[in-house]
């Protein structure tokens, strides 16, 4: 029975210092009660008990509360109020019992049993349902039984209850509702004033209650309209779809940086492996590559000052798509005495030519002081071992010295190959 206390208890001071809007609101209540009732009385060595039932009851209430947002989120919805309630019951039976039945109970006076009770509840009311919101909790206080009731004396006790209920509310903030109660009442006096021995009366109510209530923003009354068209004015409106579209648009960027990562990763894995087939083919072969890696220091005396860093260039012209077509012994020795020999840095193998020009554009971006004013080409070549044809990428041509720097200075992959 405590746990639900000990919750409510905790929400209240948790929400009491983070609200950050208020809509006060006064509500009546109506509900029909079923109470049952024990009366103790005891001395040191003897003991009465009086069960009682009670029926026809009825409850009249009012209270004055307030709900309140937490950082605007629809489940982070509260409310809290102070309600006064008046119950009234008719005693139908009793049943008596003890070790002296009937000893002390002064059944002449039970007649009927009248309840005021003063509460201060806590309510949790997400709006995940649109008007349709529902609610849970409870509250503490104290309660007032007047003599002719229980007992022949006045009777003050601590009091508790909780519960569940709905709440349909309309477009001007007026609400309408049912819920379901239990409150529990429990009081002792103490009478030791007289000397051969004490007396003790020990006073108990359980009810269980099937509520009616009907609620009214203040805003009503002072001609601001309801609660609802309050939260639900068009700048809200629209400051929360803007928020929900900032959302989306970081959920998209976020989605779309995991698929250009993946992306990456796969290209730079397969651009490893085509390059690790290219220089066993070139090893094998002998015919069109040169695979020569430098070492990493040796490019710092390489055109240094070639390699500057320039400023950020226009996008790279699409690269150039060459045949590999094997020329002529006469030919290759006429076109070696007519000019120099020349290299390219070659930047990757790759299976098709649409792959080989995206990661030029790829690489040409990441680096563009690397690559500036750099001429970069596609060459189809057909491996031996399996025939399966590939598109290299290849910047050049320079002299040999020239390409060793380029390959030094670029990320990823790149191999020195004749030109």
């Amino acid at each position: 029975m405590k746990s639900p206390l000990i919750a409510i208890t905790f929400v209240a001071c948790l929400s009491s210092g983070t609200a950050l809007a208020d809509y006060p609101y006064v509500k009546v209540n109506y509900a029909r009660t079923f109470q049952s009732a024990t009366v103790t009385d005891r001395t040191d060595t003897v003991e009465a008990i009086a069960d009682i039932e009670l029926s026809g009851g009825n409850l009249f209430g009012f209270a004055i509360g307030t709900d309140f947002e937490l950082k605007d989120r629809p489940w982070a919805q509260f409310a809290w109020e102070g309600e006064f309630a008046y119950r009234g019951a008719n005693i139908s039976g009793v049943t008596l019992a003890g070790n002296v039945p009937g000893g002390f109970i002064d059944s002449a006076n039970l007649e009927d049993v009248e309840t005021f009770s003063l509460l201060g509840n806590v309510w949790w009311r997400p709006a995940w349902f649109g008007k349709i919101r529902p609610y849970i909790g409870g509250g503490l206080g104290a309660a007032y039984l007047p003599s002719g009731g229980l007992s022949a004396d006045n009777i003050y006790a601590f009091a508790y209850q909780y519960g569940v209920g709905v709440d349909y509310e309309f477009e001007n903030g007026l609400r309408a509702g049912i819920a379901y109660r239990h409150f529990e009442i429990s009081a002792t006096d103490r009478d030791d004033d007289d000397p051969l021995f004490v007396f003790e009366t020990e006073s108990e109510l359980s009810e269980d209650a099937l509520y009616a209530s009907f609620t009214a923003p203040f805003s009503v009354f002072t001609g601001n309209g309801g609660r609802r068209a309050e939260t639900t004015s068009p700048e809200r409106a629209q400051a929360k779809q803007a928020a929900k579209a900032e959302k989306a648009k970081k959920r998209a960027e976020k989605e779309k940086l995991k698929v250009e990562k993946r992306a990456s990763k796969k290209a730079a894995k397969e651009e490893k492996r085509l390059a690790k087939a290219a220089r066993k083919q070139a090893k094998r072969e002998g015919k069109n590559a040169t695979l020569d890696q430098p070492a990493a220091s040796s490019f710092d005396a390489i055109e240094t000052a070639s390699l500057a860093p320039a400023p950020k260039a226009a996008p790279s012209p699409k690269p150039e798509t060459v045949s590999a077509a094997a020329p002529t012994a006469t030919a290759q020795t006429a076109q070696a005495a007519k000019a120099p020999i020349t290299y390219v840095a070659q930047l990757g193998a790759y299976s098709t030519e649409t792959m080989a020009r995206d990661m030029w554009s790829v690489k040409s971006q990441k680096q563009p002081n690397v690559f500036a004013g750099s001429k970069a080409r596609i060459k189809k070549v057909r491996r031996s071992s399996d025939s399966k044809q590939l598109f290299l990428l290849q910047v050049g041509p320079f002299d040999r010295s020239r390409a060793k720097a380029i390959c030094a200075l670029a990320a990823g992959e790149c191999l020195v190959a004749r030109g």
